[in-house]
């Protein structure tokens, strides 16, 4: 079940165990009735839980879910904190997709809450509901184990040509080898420790990557396998990614005509992520590593082609990287860059041209496959650097066919300034048409989320994710807490603004002054990791009686765990603890907020729609930061007994127009302006 349904307690007597398998084979309930049977006092759920009440705004927000799927049109809910509404959207998915015959997708934005639907929500449905019906979960190749890329790594090991991998690295490499002669699943998730990135990505292939039909080990392929079950049930779940994947390539999904999107509050942003695409010097490095040694030789009187394109690409990525650091380069690249590109563009077509050649040579049909997948990787970086370098298309390998929405494209550099790194990026910036015409016009669409509206309205996800308004509904699930009993926001008066050179020492004092009030007890949410270090630093040295636990010192899930044992210590968090995390109860009775959470005033997506005048910071930050402060503001508040004091640092609230937005977009709850308000609201410890 969804975070908040776990207060539940199952409890599934024989005798109920014995009439629903005679049930199963029942026709489906009444469609007007059937959401009344399962959330009313003695309906499906009562009957399968101690001590169920049903939930005002859950039956209200499945009911809504229930009329759009019956209706065949759109709808944009929110089902705040508390609503359950995984639950909620849940029944009417499963009843749809057995009345219609056909399957309903569940898309949702991590991982955690694929997870949950698949091990609590819909198992506990199937002994509930009085049918039967089946799930499975997808995710996207790169989720799974490839046989033919681990053979690779353990060939390039046993040669020693892991080189470029550190130590740690290497040793991360021989555990999931070893895991990859156990598995039978090839899930990454079996691994009991999240492997690094650039270690993992050489175990999976992307689907453009894949051999498909031509691999060796195609009869015993997991992404295979795990897309041959999902064709026979009737829910599958799934996230944005591989959705949007199998927008491009039909086959990824069976014919489905429903979608609950999950999380929707994201699903715009990842859509921009999907659209574009990313060059580094390590996946050119990447690209030539699958090549086999032998087909990387040398001209006569040349150099070898595999050590001119590594020169070639080392030198353009530094030169990239000393350029993008210094003041000519402002948020995006809008020209050309000074730098060396033309010795590393020859030799990514030198490498193309070469594979393409070599493989009239190959009769193995896999080493054939190989060689052309090695073909493509060369002449599909060639071309993103040739779009996002702004060079003339004749330069490309094959005639390019350029988009008619090739100017809603941003081109940016992104650094990974502990490594002295640099990846050159690019992001469709407008992906309202591409959503219409791909989801929108032809399917059903649920899109909920505890955080959606902005001021009430859902005017700014509509806009920008290409929904019809005509054929949109929208709703705000009733809330379960009594939030002004519950919650009290203190915006500190008098404190100077985010911008100016005292805040960050204000909001160091200001904060320990708030964890000694609240004895601990506080999840402190920021907006930038300098922000995050300062205040953990001056905490540290006030030497508190309260443990000091920070994002980064030890894997998230494990910081939350000892965050809810511990009942008087402090947790420090970035972005990611601003959503997703649920700590009920007395170890998290105030949250501390240093600053309004904007996207980044150099992000290119707010620069691209400022030039294009389109007022980025009306449409889309303000928009992204309400969205986020209501998910971190979310986190204090998980039962109807929890009770605290949420602290925002940020005085534009109060002094900036759009501070009014920010404020009605929150519940409507007690407001103070002194922090005094912290030790009087949550009061001598229990």
């Amino acid at each position: 079940m969804h975070e908040e349904d776990e207060d539940l307690e199952e409890e599934v007597p024989d005798a109920l165990e014995e009439e629903r398998k005679t049930r199963r084979a029942a026709t489906l309930p009444d469609p007007v009735t059937y959401v009344d049977e399962a959330f009313r006092t003695g309906g499906w759920l009562s009957r399968s839980f101690t001590g169920y009440q049903p939930r005002s705004g859950q039956v209200q927000l499945a009911n809504r879910i229930a009329k759009a799927l019956f209706d065949g049109v759109h709808l944009v809910a929110e089902g705040p904190t508390g609503t359950g509404k995984s639950v909620a959207y849940a029944i009417p998915a499963i009843y749809h997709a057995a009345a219609t015959k056909r399957p309903v997708v569940i898309v949702t934005a991590n991982i955690a809450l694929q997870e949950q639907l698949i091990t609590k929500d819909l198992p506990m449905l199937q002994k509930v509901l009085p049918w039967e019906f089946s799930f499975s979960l997808i995710k996207g190749r790169g989720n799974y184990l490839c046989q033919n890329a681990a053979s690779q790594v353990q060939g390039d090991l046993t040669m020693g040509k892991l080189r470029s991998l550190k130590f740690e690295e290497q040793e991360e490499a021989r555990q999931i080898l070893e895991w990859a002669k156990r598995t039978t699943e090839g899930d990454v998730s079996e691994l009991k420790t999240e492997p690094s990135p650039r270690v993992w990505s050489r175990f999976s292939v992307s689907g453009e990557d894949c051999l498909g039909s031509k691999c060796r080990y195609r009869n015993d392929c997991f992404s295979q396998k795990a897309r041959t079950t999902i064709r026979t049930v009737d829910v599958i779940v799934t996230n944005y990614h591989f959705l949007f994947a199998s927008l491009a390539a039909r086959k990824l999904l069976p014919p489905y005509q429903t979608l609950i999107f999950d999380e929707a509050h994201k699903m715009v942003d990842i859509a921009r992520d999907f659209f574009g695409a990313r060059v580094s010097e390590f996946l050119v490095r990447y690209a030539l590593s699958s090549l086999p040694q032998e087909y990387v030789s040398a001209g006569p009187g040349r150099r070898p082609l595999r050590a001119r394109l590594e020169h070639a690409s080392s030198e353009f990525f530094q030169q990239l990287y000393d350029w993008g650091r210094s003041p000519a380069y402002n948020i995006r690249l809008r020209a050309t860059p000074p730098v060396a590109f033309e010795p590393l563009l020859e030799c990514l077509l030198e490498a193309a041209s070469y594979t393409a050649k070599a493989m009239k040579n190959v009769v193995d049909q896999h080493e054939r496959a190989v060689l052309d997948l090695a073909r493509k990787r060369f002449e599909r970086i060639h071309s993103t650097l040739v779009k996002s370098l702004f060079l003339p298309v004749e330069d490309l390998l094959e005639p390019h066919q350029t988009s008619d929405n090739e100017d809603e494209y941003v081109h940016y550099l992104d650094f990974n300034h502990e490594r002295g790194a640099v990846a050159i990026c690019s992001k469709k910036f407008r992906v309202a048409e591409d959503l219409a015409q791909a989801l929108f016009d032809q399917k059903t669409v649920v899109a909920v989320s505890a955080t959606l509206s902005v001021n009430g309205s859902f005017d700014h996800l509509i806009e920008e994710s290409g929904l019809p308004p005509e054929r949109t509904r929208t709703f705000e699930a009733e809330t379960p807490f009594s939030w002004k009993d519950q919650v009290t926001l203190v915006i500190p008066g008098r404190f100077p603004e985010p911008n100016t050179e005292f805040f960050p020492r204000a909001l160091a004092s200001g904060v320990i002054e708030v964890v000694k009030m609240a004895r601990g007890r506080t999840l402190g949410l920021f907006t930038s990791w300098k922000s995050l270090k300062l205040v953990r630093e001056a905490l540290l040295a006030e030497n508190l009686p309260y443990r000091i636990l920070s994002q980064g010192d030890a894997p998230k899930t494990r910081l939350v765990e000892e965050f809810m044992r511990d009942r008087s210590s402090v947790l420090l968090g970035v972005e990611s603890l601003w959503q997703g995390i649920d700590v009920p109860g007395e170890s998290l009775s105030c949250v501390v907020i240093d600053k309004l959470p904007f996207p980044h005033l150099h992000d290119p997506i707010l620069s691209a729609l400022d030039d294009a005048g389109e007022r980025g910071f009306q449409t889309y930050s303000i928009p992204r930061a309400i969205i986020a402060l209501k998910q971190g503001f979310g986190r204090l508040i998980r039962t109807t007994t929890d009770k605290g004091v949420v602290v925002i640092f940020d005085n534009r609230l109060n002094s900036k127009g759009y501070g009014k937005l920010f404020l009605r977009s929150l519940p409507d709850i007690p407001l103070s302006h002194t922090l005094d308000t912290v030790e009087e609201v949550l009061g001598e410890p229990s």
